[in-house]
């Protein structure tokens, strides 16, 4: 028959062996070492659970989740209404979501209605479960793992219940289970207090990371509204402000009417100034002659922009030096 954690608990025990306090510092160590490198789930939960086989013997470990969990990512976490479901019967139904020691067969196999089975309990009662001998339990259903597929000793299951702090209170979400061999040299109930830790580590693992993503969305909704708002005032005065730099541009071109932004233009204009200057009559401020008429209405031959009134001679080079001799 099932047995609460609380009366084991209560009765005596011999000291730990120092060897198993080593093995459980090395695996709270090498956990916490995870969970500062990763908040994923996927990452720190497996690997709690590989370290829980290979340290302790606590085999076949799983986290089962409940459905209003929602998948890996936890997308149902942060939106849960407990008010609604307070008023169930039985906790909801679940799943197993990390395992070790399992395949994927298994593992498909592991869900479990309201209140079913050993797993189901925890979740619905929020508290621990110890089966001494999973032979001697009627509850006990052995879906995940069958019976033929464990050692013929005497194998007791471990099932915790994970919870986190919801608005109506602490709130069960999931549950850590293990197998476990019945005679070995480490007390049950060493391995009861350090699966509590791990139980414990688990739910703030989960909460934490359903908050991060949480803000996250939220922070994204933020930057679709911001980026839909310069769309919009982009097409309502994107027409105006493009009007706006074409009158401007015009505006500079004839308060600037002789800048050609040609080089070779400017080095021959500068040099047919100099020629006119030496021709010009006394008193007169233009040169004279029969090639010589004016550009301030024409454009200029470069092109160097539609705008360009530079004083550029439309007609074949003149040399003005040899008609100054």
């Amino acid at each position: 028959m099932a047995s609460n954690i609380h009366a084991l608990a209560a009765a005596g025990k011999p000291a730990a062996d120092p060897q198993w306090r080593a093995q459980e510092l090395l695996l709270m160590s090498e956990v916490m070492r995870l969970v500062g490198k990763s908040l994923a789930p996927e990452v720190v939960l497996r690997e709690m659970l590989h370290l829980m086989s290979e340290l302790l013997g606590l085999n076949r470990g799983r986290v089962v989740l409940a459905d209003f969990v929602g998948d890996i990512a936890l997308e149902g976490l942060a939106e849960r209404k407990p008010a609604g479901r307070a008023t169930q019967p039985w906790a909801p139904a679940s799943a197993i979501r990390y395992a070790y020691g399992l395949t994927h067969t298994e593992m498909a196999r592991g869900r479990y209605g309201a209140g079913e089975g050993i797993t189901g309990r925890v979740l619905a009662t929020a508290q621990p479960i110890i089966v001494q001998d999973i032979d001697a339990e009627s509850q006990f259903l052995c879906r995940a793992v069958e019976r033929a597929q464990l050692p013929p000793d005497i194998v007791a299951f471990i099932a915790l219940p994970i919870e986190v702090s919801g608005a109506m209170g602490r709130e069960v979400i999931g549950v850590l289970a293990c197998h476990r061999i019945r005679r070995r040299d480490r007390q049950l109930a060493d391995d009861v207090a350090i699966l509590k830790i791990l139980a414990t580590l688990a739910g703030q693992l989960l909460q934490l990371q359903a908050l991060v993503l949480e803000k996250t969305r939220a922070l994204q909704a933020k930057n679709q509204l911001l980026t839909r708002a310069l769309e919009t005032a982009a097409a309502r005065y994107g027409s105006r402000a493009s009007a706006a730099t074409s009158l401007s541009s015009r505006s500079t071109a004839r308060r600037f009417p002789t800048r050609c932004l040609n080089p070779s233009s400017s080095a021959t204009s500068a040099a047919r100034s100099r020629a006119r200057r030496r021709r010009a009559p006394a008193g007169s401020s233009r040169p004279t002659g029969a090639r010589f008429f004016s550009t301030r209405s024409a454009k200029c031959r470069w092109r160097c922009r539609p705008s360009c009134y530079a004083p550029c001679r439309k007609a074949p080079p003149f040399d003005w030096a040899a008609s100054a001799k």
